[in-house]
């Protein structure tokens, strides 16, 4: 069993979902490896990676907008 190791960066521009499906395509093309499992780590601690199959773009943007909301104000918590 081979194991491979890649990277790359993506400039976002603000808030959205970002496409990174070529990239992770071309690093699993560079590989040369026919079959196993991608790992995709993200290192910055406010970036959130979504998998998505068979979805729309159109789809995509609202299912984000149902995520958690912007606002700045903290979460309610209990201590039980």
């Amino acid at each position: 069993m081979g194991v491979y190791s890649g990277n790359f960066t993506i400039s976002t521009h603000g808030k959205g979902t970002y496409e990174i499906t070529r990239q992770v395509a071309t690093e699993v093309k560079a590989s040369g490896m026919r079959n196993g499992t991608v790992t995709v780590f993200v290192r910055h601690t406010s970036c959130s990676l979504i998998i998505m199959e068979n979805v729309v773009a159109r789809s995509r943007s609202a299912s984000s907008a149902m995520g958690a909301p912007s606002s700045r104000q903290p979460w309610p918590t209990s201590l039980v």
